[in-house]
């Protein structure tokens, strides 16, 4: 099975996966995960008033790097989880077909 086919699957399951469902909503509300949007952090930032606008523009562009860092990572390491089940239920399937 070649990376591109993974990759498209990977693709096509990630959409379905960043979907919240009932199950999902519940666990956010019992664990009391708040959703905070990056234009909350904005808002947040442009209320300080005693630092100068510079050290601000900087807070608000490694903000954006630290979020798109976290992003990134976490989409790396969901593919490499998610392409590696898929190597084991295959290896699975193929043992099982050539032991029978």
């Amino acid at each position: 099975m070649g990376n591109d086919i993974l990759d498209k699957l990977f693709a096509i399951r990630q959409e379905e996966m960043e979907m919240l469902d009932d199950e999902e909503r519940e666990y956010i509300d019992n664990n009391k995960l708040k959703d905070v949007t990056h234009e909350d952090l904005i808002h947040e930032i442009e209320k300080i008033k005693d630092i100068p606008k510079e050290i601000k523009d900087t807070l608000l562009e490694k903000l954006d790097k630290l979020l798109e860092n976290r992003s990134r990572l976490s989409s790396y390491s969901c593919k490499k989880y998610y392409v590696a089940g898929i190597n084991d239920i295959m290896s699975i399937i193929l043992n099982r077909k050539y032991q029978n």
